[in-house]
């Protein structure tokens, strides 16, 4: 009966191993919330990591193609320039030969007019 007292009645036993084992499974379930909690909070780390250098990329390349755009749209403009100037020093030309000859002809019914009025 001694050797009963000292190691508990089967039944007290039990109750030990049971509360062993919910200490246990508390502890495991513990673990992998904590175990969950850090690779959740890894990936999000990760993730945050991957989010920014593909949006540093992306800043990158709208860079180089505004870039671009503005480049070539300035060398469109330059050139739409030069043939705009170009068109308006043929204009002058004309006009002026234009002129020259209004002149000229304006200068020639005068002196006929003159003329006339002389007779």
């Amino acid at each position: 009966m001694e050797k009963e007292k000292n190691n508990g009645s089967p039944l007290e036993a039990l109750e030990r191993i049971k509360k062993a084992e919910d200490k246990a499974d508390e502890k495991v379930q513990t673990a992998r919330e904590e175990t969950s909690q850090k690779i959740i909070q890894d990936a999000q780390q990760e993730a945050d990591k991957i989010k920014k250098r593909i949006l540093e990329e992306a800043k990158k390349k709208a860079q180089k193609k505004k870039e671009s755009i503005i480049e070539k749209a300035s060398k469109e403009a330059e050139k739409t320039k030069k043939e705009g100037e170009e068109e308006i020093s043929d204009l002058r030309k004309k006009t002026e030969k234009f002129k020259k000859e209004a002149v000229k002809k304006a200068a020639e019914r005068i002196k006929k007019y003159i003329k006339d009025e002389e007779v």
